[in-house]
């Protein structure tokens, strides 16, 4: 038998090779494998780096171990064979080769989740959208990107959250620690994510706050889907007690939206209202709020106008989750705010503050439109226009007579809405220095005789006029004054 036939045997299944000497076993087919570990998905140049690890070669120098003939199945995990090639010099300078199968672990890989501290407003919805604020992003095995909607990736529902929805929207503020679970092919991988319920932009309501509970709502102004929308909401508590006890069976708050959708300019004080909603003190916190609109919801346009009216005027606002103060605009009771994209904006145009005016006998016309200007004026209100006089007063003899005044404020939108004060007027000959007869009861003129002492006639005539035009004066004319 030729060598080169034995040499081609030996490519089958090498033991031994016949040389000048005799026969020389082989150690080509007496080598042991060895167990290695790769990870689910990877390349197989990856695995090709662990080659080196797969047979046990120790003293035998002239044996290579060449390849891998057959890379193992990776797209799962478990136990797996691979099969290396294997090769042996022999004396001659020709090598013999031989497979070995080679024992591998796939390890799972799992994906890749990353999450983060989520920020949500009151009034929108807890849909899978919003919920994908949480997760910033998650890679498979594979490293294709797998987003929230993915039926894969879902996210637990505590207590704080189920407590604060109502009709899937958010209607308290509240703070809670989420977990997110992303079941990749490599495994399941979870996260926790801090989360959050803030005000955002919106109008609050408060009334008797026995505690954190913003008696009478907060209407929250929201957009989904670029469209705007204002949702009435509970804010700090879904409690459902009375708003304020102490006015039972009186007026205490009032919300209402004035559309601008057809209209370029609008009398506030003139028009009727596209929505209303009205409570007494008595009346329930939840009752009153389920009154704006159809699940407590109003769509809207920017450029609409919404009033806040309460008895108290503990009336607020807030952009972007920031308490805003009206305390430059002394706490009114009723003020207008215009809705924008940026949150609600407080409108000047009924926040105007006059004193009484003086004026002569037959003034002119002119002369009273130049002192309703200077009072404007004196206001300092930039945004605030003086537009016309639309009742004069009748100054053919002296005494009381208003005059009305009607003023615009442009809107951000470039429209413009109107509102009509109602000034005092005391017609009196400034030249007169008779004494005219200013008359206080006796359970007031204590309380101001220090502010009296000393005035001359038209001084106490302003004085008195002011504390009526302020609301000092009720019904029972605890100020009487005879001109």
């Amino acid at each position: 038998m030729s060598l080169f036939y034995l040499t081609s045997l030996l490519h089958l299944n090498c033991k031994s090779v016949v040389t000048k000497n005799g026969y020389k076993p082989l150690a080509i087919n007496q080598l042991s494998s060895k167990k290695i570990s790769v990870t689910q998905k990877d390349s197989q140049s990856t695995i090709a780096q662990q080659l080196k690890n797969t047979i046990d070669t120790k003293g035998n120098s002239n044996i290579t171990i060449e390849k891998f003939s057959e890379y193992p199945d990776v797209d799962t995990a478990g136990e797996k064979t691979a099969k290396v090639l294997v090769s042996q010099t022999l004396s001659s300078g020709k090598k013999v080769s031989y497979p070995y199968e080679v024992p591998v672990t796939v390890v799972a890989k799992p994906g890749k989740f990353k999450t983060q501290e989520a920020f949500y407003k009151l009034g929108e919805k807890w849909n899978t959208e919003n919920r994908s604020r949480m997760m910033v992003s998650a890679t498979d095995t594979d490293g294709s990107d797998v987003p929230y909607s993915d039926g894969r990736v879902g996210s637990s529902n505590p207590d704080e959250v189920k407590k604060a929805l109502k009709d899937d929207r958010i209607d308290k503020l509240f703070k809670a620690s989420v977990e997110l679970v992303f079941a990749s092919m490599g495994g399941t991988v979870t996260s926790v994510s801090p989360v959050e319920a803030k005000y955002g932009n919106a109008i609050v309501l408060r009334g008797y706050e026995y505690g954190p509970r913003d008696s009478a709502g907060v209407f929250a102004l929201i957009e989904e889907n670029g469209n705007p929308k204002i949702i009435a909401t509970s804010g700090k508590s879904t409690d459902n007690e009375a708003i304020h006890s102490s006015f039972p069976g009186k007026f205490y708050v009032e919300t209402a939206l004035y559309s601008m959708n057809q209209h370029t300019e609008l009398a506030l004080d003139k028009s009727t209202p596209t929505m209303v909603i009205k409570a007494n003190g008595d009346d329930k916190k939840q009752d009153f709020l389920n009154r704006w609109g159809a699940s407590r919801t109003l769509s809207v346009n920017y450029g609409d106008v919404f009033k806040a009216k309460e008895a108290e005027g503990k009336i607020g606002y807030t952009q972007d989750s920031t308490y805003t103060s009206l305390n430059r605009y002394q706490q009114p009771k009723e003020i207008f705010f215009e809705v924008t994209k940026n949150g609600y904006r407080p409108l000047q145009i009924n926040q105007l503050t006059f004193k009484g005016l003086v004026v002569p006998p037959a003034v002119k016309k002119e002369a009273i439109e130049k002192e309703v200007k200077t009072a404007i004026d004196k206001n300092k209100q930039a945004t605030v226009t003086f537009e016309k006089i639309t009742d004069y007063p009748d100054t053919t003899h002296d005494g009381f007579q208003d005059v009305k005044v009607q003023v615009s404020e442009k809107l951000t939108s470039g429209n413009k809405v109107f509102f009509t004060y109602t000034i005092p007027v005391v017609v009196k000959d400034t030249d007169d220095q008779s004494d005219d007869q200013f008359i206080l009861t006796a359970k007031n003129i204590t309380a101001y005789s220090n502010q009296l002492a000393n005035k001359t006639s038209d001084q106490l005539a302003a004085f008195i006029l002011n504390l009526n035009f302020q609301g000092k004066c009720n019904d029972d004319n605890e100020f009487l004054i005879v001109v």
